[in-house]
């Protein structure tokens, strides 16, 4: 990851994102959008049973290798199982610092 600075992500609707190092706005739903986002949740709960969860305007920070690091807060977001076990608190409230090298906070596993 390389070194940046911090972003503040301001507290927002509709949400802020942070694509490619820059502080973005994401478009305000409409009423069938957001219909949709709610039976696409549906859908991935029921074929998810007990392997993970589904919410919409879930927040994910990640960092891909040699990139910065950003957020994204998808119409719908799916984590598996393993990866909301591996969360810890910290992992949802602080988003990942310029000296963090985890490859990907919501895979980081306990020592």
């Amino acid at each position: 990851m390389r070194e940046t600075a911090r972003i503040e992500i301001p507290e927002a609707k509709p949400a802020f994102e942070i694509i490619r190092g820059r502080l973005q706005q994401k478009m305000s739903p409409k009423r069938a959008h957001a219909e949709l986002q709610v039976r696409w949740v549906i859908a991935l709960r029921n074929w998810a049973g007990d392997r993970g969860d589904a919410l919409t305007e879930w927040r994910f920070y990640f960092a891909p290798p040699g990139a910065d690091w950003g957020s994204l807060v998808p119409d719908v977001g799916y984590l598996s199982r393993e990866a909301l076990d591996a969360l810890t608190p910290g992992d949802a409230e602080e988003p990942p610092g310029p000296r963090d090298r985890r490859r990907d906070p919501f895979t980081r596993r306990s020592p």
